[in-house]
């Protein structure tokens, strides 16, 4: 009996699903892989590409830190043994000594000068390091100051120590104020009865450029008398005759003076200068007057500088 064309299609469509369900099964059937949405990749790829890789060993920051203070306390070591011996100081070429003035008879007159170099990375303590003429073998000791001297009251000492591009001024003889100090914008007024060599810069504040009170700027026979008063001078004259108001006397009298100055200036960024007066408090000359040789030592009694003349 012969089928007709609607029996055939049944039967291909029949034979196309048991294909396909021996196909599924084939894949493992419910258990296989859902493919549907984005394509993923198969489990095992990831454990077919990865390798497996041993990274350096990487110090810590703590570790390398550690090991570089190690390497710089044996270069300071090796460094400090070359000094001991060659005999030269940590410092030489840091701080350098000069001639300046050895070549007075009166110790007052008589000074070395000793330069800062610029380039130090800090200041240098020179308090205890010695001065000796290789000619005479007379010596002396740099002693200590005081960094802001005080003109009426006690002073108090410390080492001294010489920043980078600062000068110091080393006399044979005395203080004229009984001690070393570092020279600030103020100590022009020690010059009014004191003899100092080299002299002191006089570098005061005009006393009519300071912050006066009210009454004094308001008067202006008080203004015109301070446009005309000396640099670095407490007044000396009887002002009783003057023509000044009594407020003008008193501020004068009370008000320019080295104390007075420090007080108002203490804090100015350009107060101090880069420069020490030093007294070795020497009775007698030490440097001749040629043919010298000086040395300069550091605490140890290592070569710091030198000079001839």
């Amino acid at each position: 009996m012969k089928r007709g064309a609607g029996g055939s299609d049944i039967l291909i469509l029949i034979g196309v699903m048991l294909f396909l369900m021996i196909v599924w099964f084939g894949n493992g059937g419910p258990s296989a892989t859902k493919t549907s949405g984005p394509i993923q990749q198969p489990a095992t790829k990831a454990l077919t590409t990865t390798k497996s890789t041993t990274l350096p060993k990487i110090d810590s920051t703590a570790t390398i830190s550690t090991d570089l203070n190690k390497a710089t306390a044996q270069a300071q070591k090796l460094k400090q043994t070359i000094i001991e011996t060659s005999g030269n100081s940590p410092f030489k070429n840091e701080i350098v000594i000069e001639p300046a003035n050895p070549y007075s008879e009166k110790t007052q007159y008589e000074y070395l000068r000793l330069r800062s170099a610029e380039t130090n990375h800090g200041a240098i303590d020179i308090s205890g390091w010695t001065l000796t003429s290789t000619v005479s073998g007379k010596t002396a000791h740099i002693p200590q100051g005081t960094y802001l001297p005080n003109f009426f009251d006690q002073n108090y000492k410390g080492d001294i120590n010489l920043g980078p591009g600062e000068t110091v001024y080393i006399v044979t003889g005395t203080s004229p104020i009984g001690i070393s100090f570092k020279i600030n914008m103020c100590t022009g007024f020690f010059e009014q009865y004191n003899s100092f060599s080299p002299a002191l810069p006089q570098q005061c504040p005009r006393p009519s450029l300071e912050k006066l009170p009210r009454d004094i700027l308001a008067d202006t026979t008080c203004t015109d008398y301070l446009d005309n008063f000396p640099y670095c001078r407490m007044n000396t004259d009887s002002l009783n005759d003057s023509g000044l108001s009594f407020s003008c006397r008193e501020y004068i009298l009370n008000h320019i003076n080295y104390n007075e100055c420090v007080t108002l200036h203490q804090k100015d960024v350009n107060f101090y200068s880069k420069q020490w007066r030093v007294y070795l408090g020497q009775t007698n000359e030490l440097w001749k007057t040629g043919r010298e040789h000086i040395t300069l030592t550091d605490k140890n009694g290592l070569l710091v500088s030198e000079t001839s003349y």
